[in-house]
């Protein structure tokens, strides 16, 4: 045909449309041909110019925002900015912007050294933080837990886990102990609550007791560490509240030398009983379940005491899910055989598990009983003890010990104490010198009054 009738479209339109097409770029073309426009602009809050300015960077022809910047007073004339909106595009044409393929370091700080610290690789994440590895100006490497502030404030118990926070912060930087993880630094911006922690590389102590149950001497000195790191604890007047394997970290995986941490559970106690319910219920006490007030310390103690059981055979005391574990831990069955591929404890480490396992919280240990028990420091430790004090004639085997140990919660003396029994024993000393004194003084009258009375008598006047 020579010809088309009215409406009909030719090739050649057809062609002349495609190629138009072709030819001229989209919006998303634009974007392409200059990396990171969008980013920068949403930066500055001009996310709302995005359209205009892809279609002035098509204009001028400009591929990257190496171009854009230099022209920021024609791009903002484009754009029709108003005052605040330029001076913030002025303010940012001042420094080369960032873009998706130019990446620059995370770096954080107090408001006196904002890049004081940089952010290196997440090693962990949880429900409302992110744990990553940190470095300082100075090479020195931490840990930092960085809490999402900003996605807190939303939900309506804000002002309530702002202030369990705040009362993290003020008990970790109380607790300054070897068997501790240090707090170093706390950074809080607009977003974000950084707690910048000192950095152990081992990992955790569940991923040791997954390989295997430890020996006992291993299982013995890492329970004498989480003993004297929970001890420091208590005689600050804190109790942990979430005493588990996954918050307790090793410094050194090899040789196991571990440290406390995660004190987001942790709580004032002071000799006051509490009523709020926290941890994981598999290291629950069973007064947890019960709804009443508890003493807090004692929970802990439990917990330790389903911390050995698991480093000596690789599972928990008590098993199941819901109720059916509820009910398992308020019967407090223990048994310790767990597969025949896994050798029962020691009659001394069986002891100990019991003693921090009894049901009634009056009736578990004190720390300081735990590490002088046959298990911790050796066989004959409280006999020792009583040998040194005078208290026993001869040594005590290891199975007298036991006994010993079960009747007698040696407690460790503080400064005060110390202080209080010297001064005891100034006044008893005044007093037996005094009583001394006393009777010295008497004896003496009456050996005078005697010559006296001997001067004066006839036979010795005859004798003289």
């Amino acid at each position: 045909m020579s010809g088309g009738s009215a409406g009909e479209v030719t090739k050649a339109e057809v062609g002349a449309a495609l190629l138009r097409c072709v030819l001229t770029p989209t919006a998303a073309d634009v974007e392409e041909t200059v990396p990171g426009l969008s980013e920068w602009l949403l930066s500055l809050k001009l996310g709302h110019c995005e359209s205009g300015a892809r279609d002035w960077c098509q204009r001028q022809g400009y591929t990257n925002l190496e171009q854009v910047v230099p022209q920021w007073q024609l791009l903002a004339d484009a754009l029709c900015l108003r005052p605040l909106e330029r001076h913030r595009l002025a303010k940012a044409a001042q420094a080369p912007p960032v873009t998706r393929f130019q990446e620059q370091p995370v770096t954080f700080g107090p408001e006196e050294d904002t890049t004081r610290y940089r952010l290196l690789e997440s090693i962990g994440a949880g429900a409302t933080s992110r744990v990553s590895r940190c470095v300082d100006s100075s090479g020195n490497v931490f840990a930092v837990k960085r809490i999402g502030l900003s996605r807190l404030r939303r939900q309506g118990n804000f002002r309530q886990i702002e202030e369990r926070l705040h009362q993290e912060i003020a008990i970790h930087l109380s607790l300054q102990h070897p068997r501790i993880v240090g707090l170093v630094d706390v950074v809080e911006t607009e977003e974000e609550l950084c707690l910048v922690l000192e950095h152990l590389g081992g990992g955790s102590l569940d991923h040791i007791i997954v390989r295997g149950p430890l020996r006992e001497e291993q299982a013995s000195d890492v329970f004498r560490q989480i003993a004297e790191g929970l001890q420091h604890m208590h005689s600050r007047g804190f109790a942990h509240g979430d005493l588990k394997p996954a918050n307790i970290l090793l410094s050194d995986a090899q040789h196991l030398q571990v440290k406390l941490a995660d004190f987001g559970h942790s709580k004032v106690v002071n000799d006051v009983l509490t009523a709020d319910i926290v941890g994981t219920p598999l290291y629950m006490a069973p007064e947890l379940f019960a709804r009443q007030a508890f003493d807090a310390r004692a929970a802990d103690l439990w917990s330790l005491g389903v911390i050995l059981y698991e480093l000596l055979t690789m599972h928990c005391p008590f098993a199941g899910t819901g109720a059916e574990l509820t009910e398992a831990i308020q019967k407090c069955e223990i048994s310790f055989w767990v597969d025949d591929d896994i050798p029962v404890p020691s009659s001394s480490a069986q002891s100990l598990v019991k003693a921090l396992l009894r049901r009634q919280p009056s009736r578990r240990p004190t720390l300081e009983w735990c590490l002088i028990h046959s298990f911790v420091s050796g066989p004959g430790t409280v006999g020792r003890l009583l040998l040194r004090d005078g208290l026993r004639a001869t040594e005590v085997s290891e199975a007298e010990d036991a006994m010993l140990q079960e009747r007698y919660l040696l407690p460790q003396l503080t400064e005060m104490h110390i202080r209080e029994l010297r001064n005891d024993l100034r006044k008893w000393m005044l007093l037996l010198r005094a009583i001394a004194r006393d009777d010295l003084n008497i004896r003496v009258l009456s050996v005078r009054r005697s010559k006296q009375f001997w001067n004066r008598s006839p036979i010795a006047h005859n004798l003289g």
